[in-house]
């Protein structure tokens, strides 16, 4: 059985099952009940707990539960305070001023003060920190930041700043009485200390981590006792869990989605994912392979993206056109993804130079044959997928791929060090769509520009992006910005994917919105009835 045919055979049902999906809310009438433990399953186990270090998924999870930032995103990607009781934004746009909450403590009981700001944006800002992710980078035109008074952070940038807001709502709040040299190993790296709503309680290598409710947190008590962060890497055996009510709460494994979840101790919910599925081209790879725009765009219309994520994710995800997901105000709805056409896309080849000199089927460049290693995460069937369908479209243009799987966490650290020809890609993308981390020429050696793309053009209007406040201009600018992505294709662009998450019929509480589920303040107001009176 092809490929092809293997993953439509299963499509059915699961698009049977999403076009029901859904959540409801607790009723009105229901009272959140204190206690009960929750498991969360969890695919990948971090590498560390640096609150401001990491930009690892599930590290930065913890980190949210562990910790505090001084603003948030709402379950609707609203701004909404945290640590902040309040902030003021001046109508210069350089100048933010936040009030902080007074009476917040850290877990190990010292009081939380403005001091604990200025040090973390030190740590932030300082190079020996490896700050990964965009962090770094939204901190990047912060010009000032100063203390009037315990309770209050005045922040100015060196120019009108459009993500000073997001620059905050990022960065978690480091405790300043337990200080560590910027880029070293830490004992909080392991044990962090916090100001959230759970307090972290222990880290069992390779199988789960432990937090318990933080009584003092201010905004009340959680409901649950405690959250147990279980690591499950095969895809299929977190689905099992999740599906038998082994686990409370995991993503489902596409293939693996039920066509009903009657009469299953769980319901099922469909979440849109903030997140892009690429292919990342090293265009500063030796032989220069992919640093000729004609050629990456001959790649992207030579792969049938529409038809891929159609088999792929069983109609759960939306072609890309760029990093901007398609609900995205700055997206440009009148911009669709290239269309396949690969007699364009040999053209386009044959233009810049590949042609099949020796006739052996695979197309030669001046640096040899047209052949590539394309890394992709092992252990997840989705990148299989795409690997696999990739392979052979690529070789109807005259192209050799060897594919390469490679254990998740051993690829982030290639995918860093530049030391890969092409690589398949999941990116978390922010509520504000500026991508100047992603392709930023100044973004190669400390963001996650790790294909190495550059131009000037680009880092113009991105830079203008980040200084215009006016929504509608930044409008403007961001479409100048896809078109020029579209006509470059720095990377390929795949899918904006949407997951399946099983939910134990006994959790409660849980808000659904544009931002997804797990959006501040969750799980704070998650409850679980007690067993003997579980949903039917």
């Amino acid at each position: 059985m092809s490929l092809s045919t293997r993953l439509i055979s299963c499509g059915a049902l699961a698009l049977a099952v999403l076009g029901a999906a859904g959540f409801l809310p607790s009723a009105p009438s229901e009272t959140p009940r204190d206690g009960g433990t929750l498991v969360y399953g969890e695919a990948g186990e971090p590498s560390d707990l640096n609150c401001v270090r990491t930009s690892e998924s599930p590290a930065v999870q913890i980190c949210r539960w562990v910790g505090d930032t001084l603003l948030a995103y709402d379950a609707n990607n609203e701004v909404v305070p945290r640590l902040a009781s309040s902030s003021e934004f001046a109508p210069d746009g350089r100048t933010v001023t936040l009030h902080l909450r007074r009476g917040v403590r850290w877990h190990d009981g010292k009081p939380f003060t403005a001091e604990d700001v200025l040090y973390t944006i030190r740590q932030i800002r300082d190079p020996k920190a490896l700050v990964r992710g965009t962090l770094a980078s939204l901190f990047e035109p912060l010009e000032s930041i100063t203390a009037p008074d315990p309770f209050t952070i005045v922040s100015r940038f060196r120019e009108p700043y459009a993500l000073a807001a997001q620059a905050w709502v990022k960065a978690t709040i480091l405790p300043a009485h337990l200080p560590f040299e910027p880029g070293a190993v830490a004992p909080t790296d392991r044990r962090p200390i916090g100001t959230g709503p759970f307090k972290f309680v222990r880290w069992d290598a390779q199988e789960k981590i432990v937090l318990e409710a933080n009584p003092d947190y201010f905004l009340g008590r959680p409901h649950l006792d405690r959250i147990i962060v279980r690591y499950i890497p095969d895809p299929h055996t977190r689905s099992v869990a999740g599906l038998s009510g082994d686990v409370d709460v995991t993503n489902l494994s596409i293939g693996d989605v039920p066509s009903s979840d009657s009469g299953l101790p769980v319901r099922l919910m469909t979440v849109p994912l903030n997140s892009i599925d690429l292919v990342m081209w090293n265009v500063r790879e030796p032989r220069n392979l992919f640093a000729d725009a004609r050629v990456r765009k001959a790649l992207a219309i030579g792969f049938d993206r529409v038809g891929s994520s159609s088999l792929i994710w069983k109609g759960t995800a939306r072609p890309a056109t760029s990093t901007f997901i398609p609900e995205s105000w700055a997206h440009d709805r009148n911009l669709t993804p290239l269309p396949y056409d690969p007699a364009r896309a040999r053209k386009l080849l044959g233009e810049a130079g590949w042609r099949d000199r020796d006739g052996d089927g695979i197309l030669d460049t001046t640096s040899g044959p047209a052949a590539f290693t394309l890394d992709y995460p092992a252990g997840r069937p989705s990148m299989e997928s795409l690997a696999l369908l990739i392979q052979t479209s690529f070789k109807q243009l005259g192209l050799d791929v060897r594919l390469q799987p490679i254990e998740p966490q051993a690829l982030r650290t290639r995918v860093r060090a530049h030391q890969f020809e092409a690589a398949i890609w999941l990116w978390g993308l922010e509520a504000d769509p500026d991508p100047s981390d992603f392709f930023a020429t100044s973004r190669f050696a400390v963001g996650q520009n790790f294909g190495g793309y550059s131009s000037a053009e680009m880092d113009r209007l991105m830079e203008k992006g980040r200084g215009t406040k006016d929504r509608a201009e930044r409008e403007k600018i961001y479409h100048r910005i896809e078109a020029l992505l579209q006509d470059e294709q720095p990377y390929m662009f795949v899918a904006h994917e949407s997951g399946v998450v099983a939910l134990n019929r006994r959790l409660k509480g849980i808000e659904l919105g544009s931002a997804g589920f797990l959006a501040y303040p969750a799980p704070v107001s998650w409850w679980l009835e007690p067993p003997a009176t579980a949903a039917k």
